[in-house]
């Protein structure tokens, strides 16, 4: 459709005086799907779910994604209230029948029957023993009050909440009004987001998902080593709870035993002289079962197995918030050089190794992986040089 033919479209679709008696004129199927799109929308917002997300156009430089307009729509809802109720009462009662689970929920049959189905769907073991429904796999829930001690406890500026899902934590608290030091973690995320529009898939109780507000002293041109400082804080953090294999993939991946473990995402809400809201997102696999991978379609690193069992995830949460405070504040006074650049290298998954750049989706560089600059960027040995890649522009494998 030309230029105006989209205002065109919007005032057929509603009966607007100016276009009423020309809409066939119009596209019949773009009409349709027209209605049809706003009509999910609406769905969205009236059905209770609490979250109508547009995915942002992505520009990014040195792993920092700046703020940009929204281009599309998500809905978030995929597992019922009733299916978050059924686990709490398993946790703290249980075996149950399915008459003591409608009395103590106050669920009727249908809702009973949908949470249990969505339970089953995400992966959850309930099974029947005679009368009574079992969960077989105990779901690791996050403890928000455990949560809040440990940050009253060492006095920390932050503030934790814990939902039971949401569409993006990192959209959540870019869409709400920005508060220094909120963390907003949640049980399953269901429309995450990673670098370049990837998306981030997750199921409940396997993985662990939030997202910190923060407000730096710095513009977002002095940002450019941020995202690398982050993934360092996120590996310490790992490596005091026992797991000590975690290695960086330039620029924003955990990885462990070769495959990737989490990924960080760093967005601006926005800046004014030198200073920047930031909000950053953390995404760790703590379980990626059989059925995640062929999801994903590729193997992925956990935190559940080669070590035995993981840390709560209360606790790995808490662990990861200790070192991301420190990083943020050491990252204002000293940047990245100072104080990052070195143990990222020591991490690097690729250092020294030839590894191929795809700058785009006809064009890639071979070279060796030498070094970071202190805006982020990644630095390749070519047989031309030494060339210099920034975050959004290319993504980086091993060469075969």
């Amino acid at each position: 459709m030309r230029i105006g033919g989209r205002l065109r479209l919007a005032r057929a679709v509603r009966g607007h005086p100016r276009v009423r008696g020309r809409t066939h004129r119009l596209d019949r199927n773009a009409v349709v799907a027209h209605r049809q799109r706003r009509a999910a929308e609406l769905s969205a917002v009236a059905d209770g779910s609490g979250f109508l997300k547009r995915a942002p156009a992505r520009k990014e430089r040195g792993g920092v994604v700046l703020p940009s307009p929204p281009a599309a729509f998500q809905s978030p809802l995929v597992v019922p209230p009733s299916a978050f109720a059924l686990l709490r009462r398993f946790r703290t009662a249980g075996p149950q029948s399915r008459e003591a689970l409608s009395r103590a929920l106050n669920l009727g049959d249908a809702e009973l029957e949908a949470g249990l189905q969505a339970l089953a769907a995400q992966g959850v073991a309930i099974r029947r023993a005679g009368d009574l429904f079992v969960l077989a796999d105990p779901v690791d829930l996050l403890d928000a009050a455990a949560l809040e001690a440990d940050l009253r406890a060492r006095g920390s500026a932050l503030s934790a909440e814990v939902l039971d899902q949401c569409a993006s934590t990192n959209a959540r608290l870019l869409e709400a009004p920005f508060v220094h030091g909120r963390v907003l973690a949640c049980e399953l995320q269901t429309a995450g987001r990673g670098r370049r529009g990837n998306g981030w898939h997750a199921r409940l109780g396997a993985s662990l998902t939030f997202s910190m507000a923060w407000r730096i002293a710095l513009p977002p041109q002095a940002l450019g080593g941020l995202t690398l400082a982050v993934a360092v804080a996120c590996a310490r953090a790992l490596e005091a709870l026992g797991f000590g294999d975690v290695r960086l993939k330039w620029p924003n991946d955990l990885m462990r035993n070769g495959a990737k473990l989490g990924g960080i995402l760093v967005e601006v809400a926005r800046s004014a002289g030198d200073r920047t809201e930031l909000v950053i997102g953390v995404g760790l696999n703590v379980r990626a079962d059989a059925a995640l991978q062929a999801q994903v379609g590729r193997p992925l690193a956990d935190l559940h197995t080669g070590d035995g069992t993981p840390p709560s995830r209360t606790a790995l949460l808490a662990g990861l918030l200790r070192e991301l405070e420190s990083a943020l504040q050491r990252y204002e006074r000293e940047g990245f050089a100072a104080f990052f650049k070195n143990e990222w290298l020591r991490r690097h998954a690729y250092q020294d190794r030839r590894v191929r750049m795809a700058v785009n989706e006809r064009e890639s560089v071979e070279g060796w992986a030498r070094d970071v600059a202190e805006d982020g960027a990644l630095v390749l040995q070519t047989e031309t040089g030494l060339h210099r890649f920034h975050a959004g522009e290319v993504s980086l494998r091993e060469a075969a």
